[in-house]
């Protein structure tokens, strides 16, 4: 389960540990509890489907609703899952539109929707907005989106900041 949450959630570092051991015996033993519980009232007679889905099925599902409400907005007021300030800038997806100045001094931008993406920890920083709009360089706003435009990647290495609107 640890695994599966790991890969859901953005995280600051994946390692083995005694805490990870300790987990994956906690897990387990809770995991074989509710067997021991459950198993009488399910699967009567198919001891193979019973044990395949309280071994098996139950802990990947329980790991995928855990890391779901890791996510949830209530739980984010709560608890920050965000390891960086870059995955937190972009996590809530509420922008609608980007301004990107770069560190040659150049300024892009463009809307960020729904096919828009930027890139979590641990992966290099990246950006791909789904449509360009040009920049008016003095006072830095959207005048208007480039005809026929399928968008814009950046390269996080080249971004001096970002402004969302």
């Amino acid at each position: 389960m640890y695994r599966v949450i790991t890969l859901a959630l953005p995280v600051k570092s994946i390692e083995i540990t005694s805490k990870t051991a300790i987990e994956v015996i906690t897990y387990g033993t809770v995991n074989y509890f509710l067997y021991i519980l459950m198993s009488p009232y399910f699967f009567i007679g198919k001891p193979l489907i019973s044990n395949a889905t309280f071994f098996f099925l139950t802990p990947v599902l329980l790991a995928l609703l855990i890391s779901y409400l890791l996510k949830s907005k209530l739980i984010r007021k709560v608890y920050d899952v965000a390891p960086t300030p870059w995955d937190f800038l972009f996590m809530n997806k509420d922008a609608d539109y980007v301004i990107i100045e770069l560190k040659d001094g150049s300024v892009i931008g463009g809307h960020f929707g729904l096919k828009s993406r930027a890139t979590e920890f641990p992966r290099e920083k990246e950006i791909f907005v789904e449509k360009e709009w040009v920049v008016d360089k003095v006072d830095e706003k959207l005048l208007y989106e480039v005809p026929d435009s399928k968008g814009l990647w950046v390269n996080g290495s080249e971004i001096k900041t970002i402004k969302l609107f």
